[in-house]
């Protein structure tokens, strides 16, 4: 990963009012005040193998949904006007708060199935608490 491709993700980022953070203290904690804030799964997702990748999609969706999640965007067209181009598909995966999200990602569930994904697809996979409403 190049200097360019982490600027360039984190500008998408803050675009979409996400803070990422900095530090790997600050991942194992979640919300940091009474106010709930939600969280999100950035991923930058280069499908590899389009036979068996599909089996992925239909694990994880119903997953994502018990965890409260809600695809924000799911590939579709972008456009980067600065730093390197999107590899492949852009999603993004809100969950009502970080906790949820961290709840999601460590789960039993999505380790079972994560290799779907790891098998047929290159993947960047960023994982950020958001803003107060």
């Amino acid at each position: 990963m190049t200097g360019h491709s982490l600027r360039a993700l984190l500008g998408l980022a803050a675009w979409l009012g996400i803070i990422v953070s900095a530090s790997a203290s600050e991942t194992d904690k979640g919300p940091q005040d009474a106010t709930t804030k939600p969280a999100y799964l950035i991923a930058e997702v280069l499908v590899t193998n389009a036979k068996d990748y599909p089996a992925y999609m239909e694990a994880v969706t119903p997953l994502i949904e018990r965890f409260s999640g809600r695809y924000i965007v799911r590939a579709g067209e972008n456009l980067v006007p600065e730093g390197r181009p999107i590899e492949g598909r852009l999603v993004v995966i809100e969950f009502p708060d970080y906790a949820t999200l961290l709840e999601f990602w460590n789960s039993p569930e999505y380790d079972a199935i994560k290799s779907l994904r790891t098998e047929n697809a290159v993947s960047r996979i960023i994982l950020a608490d958001g803003m107060n409403p």
